[in-house]
């Protein structure tokens, strides 16, 4: 891959619509199409070979094999930042993708030139990106039924301690050393809450949890270090 350019992989059923991505991506400065599979296995094999810097993989398959991709991902096997593009998303399916590792989820009806690559790069600095119309379906998929005791949400308690530490005042680094999990871990995690419950940043997530009843604040929060 040339050092200049930045290459993504495409995994997907191969039709006109994916053609005309492939067509999108190669008018983006600075961007090329390393690849394109019909399958996630078939990509990893050769992703292994030639790393790239993004993989766009359809729904469809994500459900087949997103878990080994987003593991190569991981393991740093030259698979770069998984993001997903579909049509419809399920219920609750993209707070699952984002809780699997996925850095981001997108829709056909809102894909453009410009939207992907304001996407891509927001992934390259490490961010979390839903396009418009994945938000709205996160926002409809968080329709829950009202709480039978306590939080309105079912959140895990590691979440919840999270939380709980976020409107404690902690940082995700005092978090990180206090609690164990390395700090991308953390930093992913706060990332996937403020998308969830809708925080305008990780400063604000503590308060809008203690909003929705999530977690109680005072006695059971960590101690920042010195």
């Amino acid at each position: 891959m040339d050092d200049d350019n930045r290459g993504i992989f495409l995994v997907g059923p191969g039709d006109l619509q994916w053609a005309a991505l492939r067509r999108m991506v190669r008018s983006i400065p600075g961007l090329v199409v390393a690849g394109t599979a019909r399958s996630g296995l078939e990509a990893a094999q050769t992703i292994a070979v030639d790393p790239v810097d993004f993989v766009v993989v359809d729904v469809a398959v994500s459900k087949r094999s997103m878990p080994a991709l987003v593991s190569s991902a991981a393991s740093g096997e030259g698979l770069g930042a998984v993001l997903v593009l579909a049509t419809v998303y399920g219920k609750n399916e993209i707070q699952q993708l984002l809780a699997g590792g996925v850095r981001g989820c997108l829709c056909w009806q809102d894909l453009s030139r410009d939207s992907l690559e304001q996407h891509l790069a927001s992934v390259a600095a490490g961010g979390l990106v839903l396009s418009r119309a994945a938000a709205e379906a996160l926002r409809r998929g968080l329709v829950r039924a009202p709480p039978s005791s306590g939080n309105a949400l079912a959140l895990p308690l590691q979440e919840q301690n999270l939380l709980s530490d976020l409107a404690a005042g902690l940082s995700p680094e005092q978090i990180a050393r206090a609690r164990g999990p390395g700090l991308r871990t953390v930093r992913r995690r706060v990332a996937a809450l403020r998308l969830e419950l809708g925080a305008p940043s990780q400063f604000l997530l503590g308060a809008r949890a203690a909003q929705l009843g999530l977690i109680t604040t005072g006695p059971g929060t960590i101690v920042p270090p010195d």
